[in-house]
């Protein structure tokens, strides 16, 4: 969409295999802070800093029902693959295509499949999932604003911009309309 500005921080959205979704965000935040690139909600200056703002994981594509408006759809349609395991950015898009009743010439960006093999989970794995996503949880809760925790669905906005941007939308299209 090439509306970005000089400050803004980068956006991600993960699409995670359902086995590993705490543990993956548990390395993937780790890595991150070492090389001084995570977005802390308490950042002054984002400009550079990465956001991991949206996990889903591969059973839970479907954007809740209370999130499909206008706002959602703009803010899928501005996603960019990046790395699209398995197709998944192509299953996402489909899994929400309510997309099309508020933005309807919204175009799919088309991408290659660059992996096809998923590590298989042992008893360890699971052991490494269930501790990770205990901690996460913990501190979660410790310092918790707007964030949302559902099975296969994490999403860590605590400045929620949504209702802001509605009204003002609602505004200009009264404008507009005369």
């Amino acid at each position: 969409m090439n509306n970005a500005d000089r400050d803004d921080d980068i956006d991600l959205l993960l699409v995670i295999d359902n086995r590993f979704i705490w543990t993956t965000r548990f390395f993937i935040v780790s890595i991150l802070k070492v090389l001084g690139l995570y977005r802390n909600p308490k950042d002054k200056k984002a400009s550079n800093k990465i956001c991991l703002n949206m996990y889903l994981d591969e059973n839970h594509l479907e954007l809740p029902v209370a999130e499909r408006d206008l706002y959602s759809a703009h803010e899928v349609i501005q996603l960019k693959p990046v790395y699209d395991k398995d197709g998944y950015y192509q299953r996402f898009r489909s899994a929400n295509s309510w997309i099309a009743q508020f933005l309807p010439n919204s175009e799919v960006y088309h991408t290659r499949h660059v992996m096809n093999h998923t590590p298989g989970m042992n008893a360890k794995g699971n052991l490494m999932e269930s501790f990770f996503r205990k901690i996460q949880l913990w501190k979660i809760k410790k310092n918790q604003t707007k964030e949302i925790i559902r099975q296969g669905y994490l999403r860590f906005h605590p400045h929620d911009n949504r209702g802001d941007i509605l009204k003002q939308f609602e505004v200009k299209l009264k404008n507009y309309k005369g």
